[in-house]
């Protein structure tokens, strides 16, 4: 596995600082350090086999560190530009131009360079992996595409990780989805949880014995009757199974006679109030997600067009700062969505370190706190005992920043915040209280859930998608703590969660209620 850096710095105390910071962090990678972009090219001419990444200063002696980004792109390395001046525009131009991230050298951004540079590997390697499932796609399209395409079962091809090479027609009409949507995407994004974990055992069991197989299934999820074939596909070269073709066939005339008698039977009533509750909940995931994104990108687009009329230049900055914090709340959406995603595809990880929790809290209170002054609202702190613990920092901090999101979202004006972080015998306990609208007791027991949001009720009107308090609940969890809220209407809620002081990672616990 190539594990070299190409660094293009020629500040020599920068390049000295960066390849320190590289030696003293555990991801691994030997740096290999020229200060102008003919020498990068001679190197890369030379050793473009051995180079992973490379990180370029943008302004350098002998030109614009941005030309290195078309040479990445040639032999196939991806690039994270460096500067010393943050400039939006260049930030911009930088990530269109194809670089995987723009860093600031300041001595904070620099110290952040080994996590950044694993980032945009991962990134990178996730984007070279679906150029080559796309490529493994052409194999089968051809052989497959007339046979599949016009058959009315759902069929699709999933490689060894469950992961969609191809869907037909059938499939991405039931699925909503096109062509190019699906492909690369995981089996369990688009299925119930008890589906996926049925799916998986036929799965694994085809992938090793090389039989095909059959069974039924009822989604409850999506209320229809399945009956599934799964036939393994070998590859001519090595013999081995790379892939399984699965068809699917609703078998809902035979079975859903009876279960569609059983929903007859019950009261006008509880049918009203059931098909309002599904109409609600599906309307309002897809009105969320569609309104949320597509309001940021609305202001971007008459924000740029307001600035490319505008003469006087603050008019014009002003105009460039409203979309770019449009854009920072799009981005915001996205990563929610993302992360959601990673949980749902098992691709969601913690990496515990040793951490000081008054350090990681105080940190979240200040970035956060000029939220608060919007709204005249002061936090207050406490700790108490020692708060040390092994944690993922990146995650909790997440953790925090969204609790007090919510506590300055859902408060008042000139309200108070109470963060409160107290050692227990194995673990730390955390809490951050409000004094805001609060929780309808009803809805405690959903407020975890993905997509939940309290309807009708003043917290309706605070924006956001609903996944926020789910990726927290899924962190805390993820390593091996507890969350829950005490919360009662017109006083405020008070959310907390542990954190072992030696996590058993992985350990998925319940969360509790409290309604007082």
């Amino acid at each position: 596995m190539k594990r070299k850096i190409l660094l293009v710095e020629d500040e020599k105390p920068h390049a000295r600082l960066i390849l320190r910071v590289f030696e003293e962090s555990e991801v691994g990678y030997k740096l290999y350090c020229v200060d102008t972009i003919r020498k990068a090219l001679n190197y890369l001419r030379k050793n473009k086999e051995e180079v992973c990444l490379i990180i370029a200063d943008h302004y350098l002696p002998d030109g614009d560190g941005l030309t290195l980004i078309e040479k990445g792109k040639e032999i196939g390395v991806p690039v994270i530009i460096l500067t010393s001046y943050g400039s939006e525009r260049l930030a911009v131009k930088s990530l269109k131009m194809g670089a995987m991230d723009y860093v600031t050298k300041s001595i904070g951004e620099i110290y952040r360079l080994p996590q950044v540079a694993e980032r945009a590997l991962e990134n990178w390697n996730a984007i070279v992996k679906r150029e080559k499932i796309e490529k493994e796609l052409k194999k089968y399209e051809d052989a497959f595409y007339n046979l599949l395409e016009n058959i009315g079962d759902f069929a699709y091809i999933l490689d060894n990780e469950l992961r969609y090479v191809y869907a037909n027609k059938s499939a991405r009409d039931r699925l909503e989805v096109d062509r190019n949507e699906i492909i690369g995407r995981e089996f369990g994004e688009f299925h119930s949880q008890e589906d996926v974990k049925i799916f998986k055992g036929k799965a694994k069991k085809v992938f090793k014995t090389g039989k095909a197989l059959k069974y039924d299934f009822y989604d409850k999820t999506r209320d229809i009757f399945l009956f599934r074939e799964l036939v393994p596909i070998k590859d001519p070269a090595t013999k081995k199974i790379v892939h399984v073709l699965v068809v699917s066939k609703d078998i809902k005339a035979q079975k859903r006679a009876k279960y569609e008698l059983k929903k007859m039977e019950k009261t006008e009533n509880e049918l009203s109030k059931r098909i309002k509750q599904l109409e609600w909940l599906k309307g309002g995931i897809i009105s969320n997600v569609s309104h949320e994104l597509k309001t940021p990108i609305a202001i971007v687009k008459s924000s740029i067009e307001l600035a490319l009329k505008e003469k006087d230049r603050k008019e014009e900055e002003k105009f460039l700062r409203i979309a770019l914090k449009a854009v920072d709340r799009q981005l915001n959406i996205v990563n929610k969505l993302m992360r959601i995603a990673e949980i749902e595809t098992s691709k969601f990880r913690i990496s515990p370190k040793k951490i000081d929790l008054e350090e990681l809290i105080s940190s979240a209170i200040e970035e956060i706190y000029p939220l608060a002054l919007t709204k005249k609202i002061h936090i207050k702190k406490s700790f108490k005992g020692n708060l040390i613990v092994r944690a993922d920092e990146e995650k909790i901090y997440e953790v925090l920043i969204n609790l007090l999101e919510n506590a300055i979202k859902y408060n008042k004006e000139n309200g108070k915040i109470y963060v409160n972080a107290e050692s227990k015998e194995d673990y730390v306990e955390i809490s951050i209280r409000d004094i805001g609208i609060g929780i309808k007791t009803e809805n405690l027991r959903k407020i975890f859930d993905k997509f939940f949001q309290e309807k009708p009720s003043a917290r309706e009107s605070k924006g956001g998608i609903g996944l926020g308090l789910t990726i927290v609940k899924e962190i805390v969890e993820a390593h091996g703590g507890v969350i829950w809220v005490e919360s009662k209407v017109g006083r405020g809620s008070k959310f907390t969660f542990t954190i072992p002081k030696l996590p058993d990672v992985g350990v998925v616990s319940s969360y509790r209620f409290f309604t007082n």
